[in-house]
């Protein structure tokens, strides 16, 4: 009997696994190219560590070592990419499976927690641009399935292991944990004044100008906002049109499961006075996610907190283990096959950059650098990176801090036209500026900076154009210098 129990658990465990891959992989090859903002970093330096046997940037993440083993099966780098976005997809619906299982002691719990994994179109999103976090996350959610008090071996190993997954996830692990041993050590009604006395001063921090104070030393620039903002409508504002029905329904329904379980848990306590550490713990890690202090910012950690918050969201349900029953099974099946709709929300050619034209102005620029002897190219986020995939020279979205001589340090410029270039240089500093396509010019970085001096001293309004993240203007930075182009 055990066994045929066991091999029930088993098959299903595999067919999850295995649905959550494939439709995530059908996602993902809507496009020839790798998927996501980051992709030909990661690419580049499992090329590095394939060819030249060490990172191009020291990196100790656990994502290059599966990448390097998958692109080891497979022979070839994009499809490695897919590959391992679409198997951390399923492994998170796996953990998900899991912990219905040992946190709310339900078959059909488990299943359900898995197949809005498969469904959902925010998984599919943050796989192909966020590996290494989805990684972390798994381990999360391992330390989740593990986590006890008194403290396990199997808790801390994974606590441990969460390290090498993402300092994100890691730092979220440790809030947990921080959490969780409050929650067994403390009695609740202690907790219960404690929060209510933390949210008041936090009130009256924010409005009193807490946030300037903070930015005074520097540390926390650029972290605490000015003005207050509820991520999940900031994310949908900025998002706009990019975001599908199945993914806006995704986020509202994480947004309200999180608020009718934040009040029914404290319900709950105060007509039972019984707490689960792990789901009140769990509660308050969300709850830090989204608090309204965090500056929004696509490239800030506002942004990944509000990702993570709504991956999350579904292990709330685990607090309803009354939930049970035949029609959770037709519910499971139900989002499964919505899934299979669901897909199409991530559409590369919105959600990607326009890798075929990075791919054509990396091959041109390659050829019409050949008679150079190039250093190091500067291009904004994502071209650069191709870049330095396909020509293996070396390209990033920085100044560099390290001296290299004007002749072999280039960039790739845009949002500028031939006239303004040739109107604001000298003409021997022009002839040296090469033609790639109508928007992007190769022009020695020392050329570049005369011309923006110029431009800055005659129209400012044109200057501040030039100036955007698609001109990359700062020097790199001190925590970014392990790079093999330091040395």
């Amino acid at each position: 009997m055990k066994h045929s129990i066991f091999n029930k658990y088993l098959l299903v465990t595999v067919i999850l696994f295995g649905v959550s891959v494939t439709l995530r992989l059908i996602a993902f090859f809507q496009t020839e190219y790798a998927n996501g903002w980051d992709a030909y970093f990661y690419l580049v330096q499992v090329k590095a560590l394939v060819e030249e046997v060490s990172m191009h940037s020291p990196d100790n993440a656990l994502v290059y070592p599966l990448l390097r083993l998958v692109y080891w099966i497979c022979g070839d780098y994009v499809l490695s990419f897919k590959l391992v976005a679409a198997i951390l997809s399923g492994t998170l619906t796996i953990v998900f499976f899991l912990l219905g299982r040992s946190w709310g002691k339900s078959f059909g719990l488990g299943v359900l927690l898995a197949a809005i994994t498969i469904f959902s179109p925010h998984l599919t999103y943050f796989a192909a641009q966020f590996p290494k976090n989805l990684l972390g996350l798994i381990l999360f959610g391992f330390l989740l399935h593990t986590w006890r008090w008194p403290i396990t071996i199997p808790g801390l190993l994974t606590l441990i292991l969460g390290f090498f997954g993402h300092k994100l996830t890691f730092g979220l692990s440790l809030i947990y944990v921080f959490l969780y041993l409050v929650f067994t050590s403390m009695p609740m009604k202690w907790i219960m004044i404690s929060l209510i006395g933390v949210s008041i001063g936090l009130a009256a921090f924010l409005f009193s100008g807490g946030p300037e104070l903070l930015k005074l030393g520097g540390r926390f620039d650029g972290l605490i906002a000015d003005n207050l903002h509820w991520a999940p409508a900031s994310f949908l504002q900025d998002f706009g049109s990019l975001v599908s029905p199945y993914w806006q329904i995704e986020i509202w329904v994480s947004v309200v499961l999180y608020g009718f379980i934040s009040i029914a848990a404290a319900i709950l306590y105060f007509l039972t006075e019984k707490e689960d550490p792990a789901i009140f713990s769990l509660l308050g890690l969300m709850t830090f996610l989204v608090l309204p202090i965090w500056t929004w910012s696509l490239t800030g950690f506002s942004y990944r907190f509000f990702l993570v918050f709504v991956l999350l969201a579904p292990l709330l349900l685990i607090f309803l283990r009354s939930i049970s029953g035949k029609g959770i099974y037709f519910v499971a099946l139900a989002l499964i096959f919505l899934g299979v709709l669901s897909y199409k929300s991530y559409d590369p050619q919105r959600h990607d950059p326009p890798y075929e034209l990075y791919h054509y102005i990396s091959a041109k620029a390659a050829e019409l650098l050949e008679e150079e002897e190039v250093e190091l190219v500067i291009a904004h986020n994502s071209l650069a990176e191709v870049f330095t995939f396909t020509t293996g020279i070396d390209g990033m979205p920085w100044r560099p801090d390290y001296t290299i001589n004007n002749e072999g340090l280039w960039r790739l410029a845009t949002d500028v036209r031939e006239q303004f270039l040739s109107h604001y240089l000298e003409k021997e500093a022009f002839s040296s500026v090469k033609i790639v396509t109508r928007s992007y010019f190769l022009v020695r970085e020392d050329v570049w900076q005369s011309f923006l001096s110029a431009v800055r001293e005659d129209d400012i309004e044109l200057f501040e154009g030039l100036n955007t993240w698609k001109n990359p203007s700062r020097i790199r930075p001190a925590f970014l210098n392990g790079s093999k182009k330091a040395k």
